[in-house]
């Protein structure tokens, strides 16, 4: 039986087990990527593992939350967990450096228990 934190999948209140997020560098920085020369393509990989490590620690320490009590309270999520996989094309063969991190949709509350992990956004839009 699968279980999530040894509870049954089927008695989770909230069956969102984890988010991906994909992160990739710029199309020009792709193609530059595909195209150089060994010490071209690790200088843009270092660069690239450089801004998903800034950005999931930003999402880390600003962002994720962990709540209780049908919401009333939250604490900030001591770290979230990720499980990361380097692709190096896409689906059709062609090159092209992106990262799949896989965000779990669980944290540790202040009392040691896990519960749902919250990714509070507020977007600004303007045009």
């Amino acid at each position: 039986m699968a279980t999530v934190l040894g509870k049954p999948i089927e008695d989770i209140k909230n069956p969102l087990l984890a988010l991906d997020f994909v992160f990739r560098p710029q199309a020009s920085l792709i193609v530059l990527w595909a195209l150089g020369d060994d010490r071209t393509r690790r200088i843009i990989e270092r660069a690239h593992e450089r801004a998903v490590a800034v950005t999931l620690g930003w999402l880390e320490d600003e962002i994720a939350q962990t709540r209780w009590a049908s919401g009333r309270k939250r604490a900030k999520a001591p770290a979230l967990v990720v499980a990361s996989f380097r692709h190096f094309d896409n689906r059709d063969g062609f090159p092209l450096l992106h990262d799949h991190c896989l965000l779990f949709n669980r944290a540790q509350r202040p009392d040691g228990t896990w519960s749902a992990c919250r990714l509070a956004f507020r977007l600004s839009l303007s045009h």
